[in-house]
């Protein structure tokens, strides 16, 4: 029952026939296997929780946690976690599917553990267990060629879905021109980030901001969407005042936030991705040029893009690897990104006149969106609303809130004597209701609105005195753009380089759907 949420998500009746009759054959040699029934009911009632977890993936993304999801859920925040769960407790598909597999669960115990002839239930179980071997045993005779090709071992138990993966895989790899990523190893969490090189010192006081939000895809900010708010309008009437500019559509790294934050952050493109773990960030090579660097954090980025060595760390979210939240004191509980304003403030008024650096990670827009912004910010929700048309306007409502938060964010430029600059990007896009797309959320098959995100620069007066803003124009002509490039603009308006950013290859860490495997993939090639 569980395999069925999957299966939605193939291309063809065949991909679906085979995947059922795998998950179906699987069970069934498991189940009739001899004497191994009740050890079988035994060891699915101790996987309820596993199972809980893995259907309520399925349900949202057409496909069940993989190791990288797995480490996305072991390093999430409470708040995130309690989102997914609230949203996925919403699916009517989740819980049909839960509650089949627990009537068949109880069925299959009830029977389990029911008193019957010894020479029976041999009999009955030999003779099943034969039954279900067989399509398996058929399948790895038809998947054998195409898993050797795709250098995959081949056991026996679940071959033939092994070989669905290979073959679609091979096949989605040869129409999108992705870029297959192999021998990746992760790392384990043991700290092994390099400091920065000593290549320039920066000696001009600068103030540099890098603002990371959440789930912020790339036309949920800019010019269209002006009428949104008072909000959004200030915004675009302060970049049509010559105050800042809106950049080209900007491809993620990733459309998974602990993938793609530790990659934008060091720069790392998708065919690079295990570098993200042992590149120094952004900050930490403004640290090493001679800025005072503070790290602001509501949303969490994942053990891959922490970094140790930074003057102030504050927020809700840990980001230093040296200190954990037992022992360090200036973590502080932020239910809305408001409460990153002060600190960040602070530390930027007790460095004036200096260099100094912020990255400021937002909650933002994420999931469940009505969670991050106050419920007297707005208007009452209208009481006429659908599910879905419900979730589209928290969702807007979110974006808008956090709009409000970066025009307070901006207000520290323009109360700084020195030249001050602010970059935003979010770490990923998301899917709506209304794109119709078969996909909800973010973070499983990549498409073009999880895929892309907005991003924009904002500075004060002085700062245009610099000049410096001469190095993006190559960019502001592209029609589209890559994660890295913004983090180029960042280091570069802060004073690193005074060579113009050539716009990047825009290409992401994704996977296409169920069973594809993650890897590059070039972002044009994206489906909607």
């Amino acid at each position: 029952m569980p395999a069925l949420l999957t299966t939605y998500s193939f291309s063809t009746r065949e991909d679906v026939l085979i995947a059922v009759v795998a998950a179906l054959s699987s069970a069934g040699c498991v189940a009739f296997f001899p004497r191994g029934w009740k050890a079988a009911c035994i060891l699915t009632i101790l996987a309820l929780p596993f199972t809980l977890w893995w259907c309520g993936a399925a349900a949202v993304g057409g496909a069940g946690p993989d190791f990288e999801t797995a480490i996305a859920a072991f390093n999430t925040t409470v708040e995130e976690a309690y989102g997914a769960a609230n949203f996925v407790a919403r699916l009517p598909e989740f819980w049909a599917t839960i509650s089949f597999h627990l009537t068949y669960l109880g069925a299959a115990c009830f029977y389990a553990f029911k008193k019957t002839s010894n020479t029976y239930e041999a009999q009955r179980s030999n003779g099943f267990f034969l039954i279900f071997l067989l399509p398996l045993v058929l399948g790895a005779c038809a998947g054998r060629k195409e898993l050797e090709v795709a250098g995959i071992a081949t056991p026996l138990v679940g071959c033939a879905k092994i070989a669905i993966k290979a073959i679609k895989s091979e096949k989605e790899s040869q129409v999108t021109g992705g870029i297959e990523l192999k021998g990746v190893v992760m790392a384990s969490h043991k700290y092994v980030r390099q400091k920065a090189e000593h290549t320039v010192n920066v000696d001009k006081a600068v103030l540099a901001v890098f603002i990371i939000g959440e789930s912020v895809r790339a036309d949920a900010m800019g010019p269209q969407t002006a009428n949104r708010g008072p909000w959004s309008k200030a915004l675009n009437d302060r970049i049509n005042a010559g105050l800042g500019v809106w950049l080209p559509k900007t491809c993620a790294s990733s459309n998974l936030t602990l993938n793609s934050v530790p990659m934008l952050l060091t720069m790392t493109d998708a065919l690079h991705r295990g570098d993200q773990i042992v590149k120094p960030t952004v900050l930490g090579v403004l640290k090493e040029a001679g800025f005072k660097t503070g790290w602001f954090a509501n949303n969490s980025g994942g053990w891959e893009a922490a970094e140790r060595g930074h003057d102030v760390y504050a927020g809700s979210v840990n980001v230093d690897p040296d200190n954990s939240f037992a022992t360090q004191t200036n973590i502080s509980k932020f239910f809305l990104d408001d409460g990153l304003i002060q600190p960040a403030k602070e530390f930027a008024d007790a460095n004036a006149g200096n260099p100094r650096a912020e990255i400021i990670h937002m909650i933002g827009s994420h999931a469940h969106y009505v969670n991050n912004y106050p419920a007297n910010a707005f208007a009452a929700q209208p009481t006429n609303l659908s599910s879905n048309e419900l979730l589209e306007l928290q969702y807007q409502r979110a974006t808008e809130y956090g709009t409000k938060n970066i025009l307070e964010m901006s207000n520290i430029l323009d109360e700084s004597r020195d030249p001050a600059f602010l970059v935003f990007t979010s770490d990923h896009g998301e899917n709506l209701p209304s794109d119709n797309n078969g996909a909800l959320m973010h973070g499983n098959r990549v498409t073009q609105q999880d895929g892309h995100v907005a991003a924009f620069i904002l500075w004060n007066k002085a700062f245009v005195e610099t000049h410096r803003t001469d190095l993006i124009k190559p960019l502001l002509s592209a029609p589209e753009i890559a994660h890295i490039d913004v983090a180029k603009i960042f280091l570069a308006l802060a004073g690193i380089s005074d060579n113009p950013i050539e716009p990047s290859k825009p290409i992401i860490w994704a996977t296409l759907g169920s069973g594809a495997p993650w890897r590059a993939i070039t972002c044009s090639d994206i489906a909607t």
